[in-house]
């Protein structure tokens, strides 16, 4: 459905950024995202934010060239009309009240979608991550001799109700169950619900509702794959086929940016001590697995 604009909501450590890529390289969609990272960790940043919005490649993938991982990155690609340039096939952001604002002089519409993951142990997967991520803008050295029990505890670095507070665009002061009932009902009404722990499912929603299905993987993808006898007649069948080789390929390996750190166990220190941290986003988690369930009759 070409008038709508996928909107994907990037939650940090849940399997976002594996969204990004089966996006890009499976599906071929042209992007607008954040800043271009490499696998060693090298940042993109020749051509990236300058001048009128164009599409460029980076990495061996399509994408506009904004920053929709930043509020100034936002309010530049409003102030170039992403949105009515048409350039973008799909917007990834984790500023989702920013991001809307972009529709807000175009008669094309955004549909919300994003993945979700248990809140501890996206958490957990977030400390170790970002004590070693120093390409990330959120990296902080301080977290690389910190426990995670410290972490935990500390009111400086660690998250608390991210979700639910991005939701309800209140990111200080104390939340309420309002506040959650409302995070609630956005969800309920306006988001596509996806699950890390059930990836290919959700992919699967996600291309049958945009219409992804007839997508072609991109050229860097093209040369794992075969190649039909026929190149000016490739069918849908051979077409699907591909991107089903392609999503595999990248699934299969964990996706990306998986970052391999030691676990926490239910009922450990740590875990209670971030559940303390996540009392509200605990509880929108087991409304998001009973959305997840609710939602499989409108993809049968």
């Amino acid at each position: 459905r070409s008038e709508i604009i996928p909107l994907f909501w990037h939650i940090s450590k849940s399997g976002g950024t594996t969204v990004e890529e089966l996006c890009s390289r499976c599906f071929n969609l042209v992007k607008a995202s954040g800043k271009s990272i490499s696998t060693t960790g090298e940042i993109q940043h020749d051509d990236e934010d300058n001048g009128p919005v164009k599409v460029i490649f980076v990495y061996g993938l399509h994408k506009v060239n904004v920053d929709m991982s930043t509020i100034e990155g936002i309010a530049r690609a409003k102030q170039q009309n992403l949105i009515q340039s048409s350039l973008a096939q799909i917007i990834f952001t984790p500023h989702i009240h920013e991001s809307s604002t972009l529709f807000t002089s175009t008669t094309q519409k955004g549909q919300l979608f994003t993945v979700f993951r248990h809140p501890i142990h996206r958490a957990v997967s977030l400390f170790h991550y970002l004590q070693h991520a120093s390409w990330e803008p959120t990296y902080n050295p301080k977290l690389k001799d910190m426990s995670i029990e410290d972490y935990a505890m500390s009111e400086e670095h660690v998250e608390e109700d991210w979700m639910v507070r991005k939701l309800v665009n209140k990111m200080e002061g104390p939340l309420m169950m309002e506040d959650l009932e409302l995070a609630k009902e956005i969800v309920r009404t306006k988001c596509i619900v996806g699950l890390m722990d059930h990836m290919e499912e959700s992919m699967r929603r996600f291309s049958q509702v945009f219409g992804w299905n007839n997508a072609n993987p991109s050229s860097s993808q093209q040369q794992l794959l075969p190649s039909p006898s026929n190149t000016n007649d490739v069918n849908q069948e051979i077409q699907n086929l591909n991107v089903q080789t392609c999503m595999k390929n990248i699934l299969e390996k964990g996706g990306e940016n998986k970052f391999a750190h030691p676990t926490e166990m239910e009922g450990s220190m740590a875990w209670e001590l971030l559940k303390l941290k996540n009392v509200w986003d605990m509880q929108l988690y087991e409304y998001v697995l009973f959305l997840f369930e609710e939602q499989a009759i409108l993809f049968q």
